[in-house]
């Protein structure tokens, strides 16, 4: 019962989205409004300013994978030496040994949830930044060029189809890429 109750709730939203959707297109053909859309995902992954972020946070991500990498061979050094002495140590030394490894584990631990962490924050920031670079950019070229509107294509589908006059993706993606420049 609930869920033919979800369905019909989901049904009656997609459809006032639908018609909401077109009548604002039917709005914008009437009056004559200049519409057009770029292709988002190719927009900002062809941005330069993007692959510029990509590279430093690709950089960065090599420094942290050669800390981690020498801590796991730290680690393992630790492990192979205490395999081959083990039969010369003491009880004493065995534990002072076993206390050393698990100090390395945790160290490995907590340095890969520090950098995990870090890394979604740093790439969270970096891709904010790109894409407020590229909205504003939109923004001005809309205005400049007397744009009442510009969609963006995604893969949630809010831009279904478009005829290839109005895609704006190739000439926004050169003019933000030359003023990156």
């Amino acid at each position: 019962m609930s869920n033919k109750i979800l369905l019909i709730g989901l049904l009656t939203i997609v459809t006032f989205l639908i018609a909401n959707l077109s009548v604002t297109i039917w709005f914008i053909f009437e009056n004559n409004y200049k519409i057009g859309f770029v292709r988002s995902s190719e927009l900002v992954y062809s941005y330069s300013g993007t692959k510029e972020v990509q590279n430093k946070f690709n950089i960065q991500s090599a420094v942290w994978k050669g800390k981690l990498d020498t801590l796991q061979k730290d680690y393992e050094e630790t492990l192979h030496q205490f395999q081959l002495d083990y039969n010369k140590l003491t009880d004493n030394e065995k534990k002072e040994r076993r206390n050393l490894l698990a100090f390395q584990e945790q160290n490995i631990s907590g340095y890969n949830q520090n950098v995990q962490q870090k890394a979604k924050e740093d790439e969270k920031r970096l891709m904010e930044g790109v894409l407020n670079q590229i909205n504003s950019f939109v923004q001005q070229y809309g205005q400049q060029y007397g744009y009442k509107i510009i969609f963006g294509t995604t893969s949630e589908g809010s831009v279904l189809y478009g005829e290839e006059t109005i895609d704006l993706t190739e000439t926004i993606l050169n003019e933000l890429n030359e003023k990156y420049k």
